[in-house]
């Protein structure tokens, strides 16, 4: 999972390598990345991410392939990215 935005974000919201929901809020910027391993069953993947700037986008890739990729513009806007 990964983003990009303009300005600072504000907020990452996403479900890890077991399924619990996770929120990171401190030291972002704006190539943050994160790669998991799952151990789940079902592996449910979303991202969320909020910037203070005026664009952000979000993108997943499983097994090197692109399964969701959003933007979005507009003052402290959200974009949201899922993959089941």
């Amino acid at each position: 999972m990964s983003s990009r935005r303009t300005d600072s974000f504000l907020r990452f919201n996403y479900y890890d390598g077991m399924d619990e929901l996770t929120s990171e809020t401190d030291g972002l910027d704006s190539t943050w990345s994160k790669t998991m391993a799952s151990q789940a069953t079902y592996q449910l993947t979303s991202i969320s991410a909020q910037t203070n700037g005026t664009q952000v986008s979000c993108q997943i890739v499983k097994n090197g392939e692109v399964v969701d990729q959003q933007q979005a513009v507009g003052r402290f806007t959200v974009v949201t990215c899922s993959a089941a």
